[in-house]
């Protein structure tokens, strides 16, 4: 280490960025031999596997010009200099004071407000000390913070005390430390409404994505009406290891208040058992929670259970379906090894009828590309005099077009990206047709 030091010290004055990974023992002995300043340091990073005190770094002046620190185990003083005047901090496991003791929300604050310009700001800590009702905190304004990155339900805590913009993206991230997902993946958090339910339930904007190991539910709304500070539209971001979706739709639904919500999207981005009719109940009790709900966005499942859903009655006998202001489907294909799997479009077409019939009627169908070349003009017909349909890649009418227009533009060979996307039996009956 003292050899390694010892390269390092002839060029300290141009060092900008530095960057320590190591065991804690060589972190400590690596800047021990480095007793000079590091005047154009910018950048900092330490990280380490134990909780380590680095007096030999963090007793010395603060560099001028740092902007931007990554600490992983290090034991810090609330009040060192090192916290001052940054646009960038990462504090995963940080200990504090001479007795090491993780921060609390309050000892998070008195950091935060030696930074009033920071742009991003990443709290990766287990377990944080809630300081709710303490009427000693004061609001920490950080007007210029684009993200904010935490990994704890328990930080939520934190939103209470810092004022941030409309626009920051707020990531809540959560990983278990096995591999096994749970079968009710919200159950933890139901037992404590104040730190998560009653903030779900202004969202009106939520995006579910499961990936192979991992949920993520992306909410844009007010973020909580009964709180202190914060009444502006903010993103918010929940993520952690989730079962199938048939699993997580039943835990949000058991779990969850939507009434605010105006549109809810749903991707799938691994391999995914097809939604059955036995999930039509689970996806009815869901959408139930979602009075309010205009738009719709699938992609990446065959909506079985979905569709029967909209038709669903009310299990209590009543005539009311979900949903009653649901307004837009769109589906974007399930790709499978095979190819894109193929909709059951006279379901869909069935729940439609229905709920025209008991005036909750569905407006517009959103399809991929994909989709309509797959479709039938059977399938076409009896959806064109059930709902207005357009086959685009987004919500916008700027890049929709018609079935007949979709035809034209097959016939003339410019759909090659959506045609690559099917399988080849599907591939090779497009180039008959043409």
């Amino acid at each position: 280490m003292e050899r390694i030091s010892s390269l390092v010290v002839p060029i300290i004055n141009r060092i900008r960025s530095l960057r320590c990974l190591l065991p804690a023992l060589q972190l400590t002995l690596f800047f021990s031999h480095i007793i000079a300043p590091i005047p154009s340091l910018e950048v900092l990073r330490l990280e380490t596997e134990t909780a380590v005190r680095i007096e030999s770094l963090f007793g010395r002046p603060r560099p001028s010009r740092l902007r931007s620190m990554v600490l992983r185990n290090i034991i810090m003083s609330l009040t060192s200099p090192w916290f001052n005047d940054l646009l960038s901090l990462s504090l995963s496991d940080v200990y504090i004071g001479e007795a090491a003791l993780a921060p609390s929300t309050r000892d998070y604050l008195r950091i935060l407000e030696k930074s009033p310009d920071l742009e991003t700001l990443d709290l990766f800590q287990e377990r944080i000390t809630s300081s709710v009702g303490n009427p000693a905190i004061r609001e920490v304004r950080l007007p210029n913070l684009r993200t904010l990155s935490l990994c704890s339900f328990h930080a939520l805590d934190l939103l209470d005390y810092i004022n941030i913009r409309r626009s920051c993206s707020v990531k809540l991230e959560r990983y278990y430390r096995n591999s096994q997902t749970p079968s009710d993946p919200f159950a933890p958090y139901s037992r404590e409404p104040n730190l998560v339910m009653t903030r779900f339930r202004s969202i009106r904007h939520l995006d579910i994505t499961l990936g192979r190991c991992s949920l993520t539910l992306c909410g844009k709304g007010d973020y909580d009406p009964s709180a202190r500070l914060h009444r502006d539209r903010i993103r918010f971001t929940i993520q952690l290891q989730a079962p199938l979706l048939s699993a997580t739709v039943g835990s949000l639904s058991d779990h969850f208040e939507l009434p605010e919500l105006r549109s809810l999207e749903i991707h799938v981005r691994h391999t995914h058992t097809a939604d059955s009719t036995t999930e039509a109940v689970r996806w009815s009790a869901f959408m139930r929670k979602m009075p309010n709900l205009a738009v719709v966005v699938v992609e990446g499942i065959n909506p079985l259970g979905f569709h029967l859903a909209l038709s669903l009655p009310h299990p209590r006998n009543t005539p009311s379906l979900p949903c009653p202001q649901l307004t837009t489907l769109r589906f974007v294909p399930q790709a499978s090894v095979d190819g894109v799997v193929n909709y059951a479009w006279r379901c869909l077409a069935q729940s439609l009828r229905v709920r025209a019939q008991q005036n909750a009627p569905i407006s517009k169908l959103i399809l991929d590309p994909t989709l309509g070349i797959m479709m039938t003009p059977e399938d076409v017909i009896e959806l064109q005099a059930l709902v207005s349909m357009t086959f685009g890649t987004t919500l916008s009418s700027n890049d929709q077009m018609t079935w007949d227009e979709l035809q034209e533009k097959l016939g003339a060979g410019l759909l090659g990206e959506f045609v690559d996307r099917l399988s080849e039996p599907y591939r090779t009956a497009i180039t008959a047709l043409n």
